[in-house]
């Protein structure tokens, strides 16, 4: 689940700036940031892997244990106004599966993180 998360999380950031070059109409700002916190928090913890394989000390991983838990906070306080804004404005169908899709993205991750304990 969390693998699929990532990819479409990557494929929307993708797009995202696909558009923004082509100088067409930006996507929202909240979900395109709640995907860019979603990417650094993945990128984080396979840093986090990568760092603990090597047998490093704990001060060492603390940066970037503290940096997950900031994605953490971060993606539940966006994916959280997002959700409440979802019935306050007039979407579309297909904006309203978008803004469904992002929080449940970011749902997954924030879950398997807290799940293995990678945090501070």
């Amino acid at each position: 689940m969390a693998a699929l998360a990532t990819l479409y999380s990557f494929i929307y950031v993708i797009f995202a700036l696909i558009q923004k070059l082509r100088r067409q109409k930006c996507l929202h700002r909240l979900i395109f940031a709640l995907h860019t916190a979603n990417l650094v928090l993945v990128l984080n913890v396979a840093w986090l892997f990568y760092r603990t394989s090597a047998m490093t000390s704990y001060s060492s991983l603390r940066p970037f244990l503290t940096a997950n838990l900031l994605c953490l906070g971060f993606s539940l306080v966006i994916g959280s106004l997002l959700l409440a804004g979802l019935n306050s404005k007039k979407l579309s169908a297909r904006s309203k599966w978008s803004h469904l899709g992002s929080i449940l993205a970011a749902s997954i991750l924030c879950a398997n993180a807290l799940y293995w304990e990678i945090y501070f």
